[in-house]
């Protein structure tokens, strides 16, 4: 939902730095005033062109604010987060686009693509040797019917050697254009395990049925035996449930993840039944419930809910996991708990790094814009394997919203950055 706010605007309050003194007039000050009225506020966040309006803010504290939108539903907004909230005058009145997926983007989302192209152009025309940044690029905008880059691709994928043949074709798959079918045979004879991999995916992806895949399942290695149960279940082949339902308590998180998609992605009353069994199984340990709880969440079915609703309530060890799922569709428990996560101090390793990076994904997906400050707090960090997480988790959410939050990356000097914001 965007909305258009006419300039009916009473006071523009000045940011972080003037919300600390002690004059009265700062944003601590003048959101007390309004706070428990009527007024409607529209909150402008730092660094992005993201707003949220038409709030009504419920209570003032040391760090945040909290408001309530025009459905009624609680948000938390931190100081450090915005840059100045504006305090309209009376009623605001607004217009509502709602843009559905398929029809086109917005004029602002529409900006920033323009700009992503552009910079991708660049980057792709550099004489740069970086083979993969070019091939990226060109997938890229091969999806943006760019026919130069495709017929690049194409000579990739005619190329003497598999690697650069199964690169090429996997930005032809992203452009919608077909993928010789030998080629993904040939990768997937390969003696590199990754070309294997590549190729296992590239099949499924293509709707391409290779009887190695079924091969490949039950190989030893789980980097080969994941692509090709995902493969599978993409091409609707029934027969590896039992294989799937194998992996689900493997001690592989690679098998394990595979399989919460293989069988979320097959489906039906058969793999609902099977799920709500293992749920029941006294002797299963919670992770591997978790896992079954999943497909039956992402199947729509009433008991996944209620798990994941028990697991954060009860602040078990799958708490997170269960805020994480709940967050994203706006619930308001999770929610606080989410924000009461991002609020602590945590050693900075990499995997609680990520982890903040995915609390706050998912309460942006939930509605609570002010969240879009730690992602790009990790965006700007220098570690390259979380940043490259950050984007990932962006970039699997699908959602429209998170647009405003790259571009500031997009316009980078630096072309990996640009690059992975493209």
């Amino acid at each position: 939902m965007k909305f258009v706010i006419w300039p009916l605007i009473l006071v523009v309050v000045a940011g972080v730095a003037q919300a600390k003194g002690s004059d009265g007039g700062g944003l601590q000050s003048t959101l007390s005033k309004v706070a428990g009225t009527e007024t409607l506020v529209t909150v402008v966040f730092k660094d992005s062109e993201l707003k949220d309006a038409n709030l009504r803010v419920q209570k003032v504290f040391a760090d945040h604010f909290r408001a309530i939108d025009e459905s009624g539903n609680p948000i938390i907004y931190k100081f450090e987060s915005i840059a100045q909230v504006q305090v309209q005058a009376g009623t605001v009145e607004k217009k509502v686009f709602t843009l559905p997926a398929e029809v086109g983007l917005s004029s602002e989302e529409q900006t920033i693509l323009d700009a992503a192209r552009d910079k991708a152009g660049q980057i792709f025309k550099d004489k740069s040797d970086d083979q993969d940044l070019k091939i990226r690029m060109a997938a890229f905008l091969a999806v943006l019917g760019d026919k130069g880059t495709v017929e690049y691709l194409s000579k990739l994928a005619a190329a003497n050697d598999v690697d650069t043949q199964l690169r090429g074709a996997y930005g032809l798959f992203l452009a919608g254009e077909a993928v010789p079918k030998e080629l993904i045979q040939s990768g997937l004879k390969s003696g590199n395990r990754t070309l294997r991999a590549t190729a296992a995916s590239l099949a499924g992806c293509t709707g391409q049925k290779e009887p190695l895949l079924n091969t490949l399942i039950h190989d030893r290695i789980a980097e080969l035996a994941a692509p090709a149960a995902r493969a599978l279940a993409r091409l609707g082949d029934r027969s590896i449930i039992p294989d799937l339902l194998t992996m689900l308590d493997a001690t592989s998180a690679e098998r394990n993840d595979a399989a919460v998609f293989g069988l979320t992605t097959l489906g039906g009353p058969e793999v609902i039944e099977q799920m709500k069994t293992l749920l029941a199984q006294p002797s299963a340990t919670e992770p591997y419930k978790a896992r079954a709880a999943r497909v039956l969440y992402d199947l729509g079915d009433a008991a996944g809910q209620d798990y994941f609703q028990n697991a954060l309530r009860a602040s078990s060890s799958q708490s997170l996991s269960a805020a994480i799922l709940l967050a994203e569709k706006g619930e308001w428990s999770a929610v606080e708990y989410l924000n009461g996560r991002l609020q602590r101090r945590e050693d900075p390793s990499e995997c609680n790094l990520i982890a903040r990076g995915r609390m706050a994904a998912a309460l942006v997906k939930g509605g609570d814009l002010s969240a879009s400050a730690t992602l790009q707090e990790l965006l700007h960090g220098d570690n390259p394997l979380v940043v490259g997480a950050v984007y990932g988790i962006i970039a699997s959410s699908g959602d429209r919203r998170f647009l405003p939050i790259l571009k500031p990356y997009i316009d980078s000097a630096n072309p990996k950055v640009s690059a992975n914001a493209c």
